[in-house]
């Protein structure tokens, strides 16, 4: 008896966690920002001009391409949504740990990065808060920074691209 019971309360956390994940918002797709309705700030902008996102199981693939003078660079992240913080690739050989975690419709992603200069090592924190607005077509992230050089707010609209039919 005691067995049976102990497969159903499995069986139902299981079932609530299926489903828990087939609720949470489909950030899937490919998204271009769109920065008429965007607040990027008056400094050098540094931010994704592209996302290309796909979902395996229960890991977010997030592809992150950005545009600068020297052409275009991409940085690929595989993000569970556990809430436990990962160590993932940074740019120019930084160390990046990375937590995502889905709070309601909100994805909520906190990230710790140390650079190193000159033998002097800093650190840049920063929370990303991803919502879908105007029934998916539209990807909204705000963006807190924080590091040695000050604080930066971003609210940043990325357009969804509308797939192409065979």
């Amino acid at each position: 008896m005691k067995k049976e019971t102990n497969f159903f309360v499995i069986l139902l956390c299981l079932t609530a966690m299926a489903a828990a994940w087939a609720a949470a918002p489909d950030f899937s797709g490919t998204w271009t920002v769109n920065l008429t309705r965007s607040n990027a700030g008056d400094g050098p902008q540094f931010f994704p001009g592209k996302y290309i996102i796909t979902r395996s199981d229960s890991i977010l693939i997030v592809n992150r391409i950005f545009e600068g003078e020297s052409g275009e660079f991409s940085m690929t992240d595989s993000l569970t949504l556990n809430g436990k913080e990962h160590a993932l690739a940074g740019m120019f050989n930084s160390k990046r740990n990375v937590s995502a975690l889905m709070v309601r419709d909100t994805l909520l992603i906190k990230s710790k990065i140390a650079f190193e200069r000159d033998g002097e090592t800093s650190e840049m924190t920063s929370t990303d808060r991803w919502t879908l607005k105007e029934n998916g077509k539209i990807l909204a992230v705000d963006v807190r920074t924080v590091s040695s050089w000050g604080e930066l707010d971003l609210s940043l609209v990325y357009d969804k691209a509308v797939a192409e039919k065979p």
